[in-house]
């Protein structure tokens, strides 16, 4: 951990940004979102700037303690620029896949809008399968339909992420 002296650092190597984003992998893993967050100001107060694959990690420590709405504004901070670089297809899968487990499909159908629409970022299979999953979920299976065609039209092939959901819901729809 870098909250205590590392061998590395005893031997006069300063932490880094892999070092930094290791931690904070690991607290993302563990759902401890307060601790990563630490990290990142330890690491930004020593002038080093994060990369987009270390802010996908705080997002997902959010998400994984259950704190989706935080993820969220967080993301936004993201895309204004507030914390280095831009978001990616994953920093918007990570927000909007946990809003639609969350049943706040309308949240989640909004940040897939503000994706591809006003950021241009399209949108991977994993992406389609957490809106296909939130939506088919709250028995929104026309909404589900069109994320599939959409999926189909964009080249992207369906895997049992994609199909598992549609068929619970059609299943639950009867």
């Amino acid at each position: 951990s870098l909250c205590c002296p590392s061998p590395l650092q005893a031997a006069g190597v300063p932490p880094n940004l892999v070092s930094y984003s290791t931690t904070i992998a690991a607290y993302a893993k563990t759902a401890q979102p307060d601790e990563a967050a630490a990290v990142l100001r330890r690491m930004t107060a020593r002038g080093i700037a994060p990369d987009t694959i270390l802010l996908n990690q705080l997002l997902e420590s959010l998400v994984r303690a259950s704190r989706p709405a935080q993820a969220a504004a967080l993301l936004s901070r993201f895309r204004r620029g507030e914390l280095g670089p831009p978001p990616d297809c994953c920093s918007y899968t990570i927000v909007l896949s946990a809003l639609a487990r969350e049943g706040d499909v309308a949240r989640a159908a909004s940040w897939f809008r503000t994706m591809t629409a006003e950021d241009g970022i399209a949108p991977d299979l994993m992406c389609y399968n957490g809106l296909i999953r939130g939506f088919a979920g709250q028995g929104e299976l026309d909404e589900a339909m069109r994320l599939y065609d959409r999926l189909r039209r964009e080249g992207l092939s369906p895997d049992e992420w994609t199909y598992g959901p549609l068929l619970d819901g059609a299943r639950a729809a009867r």
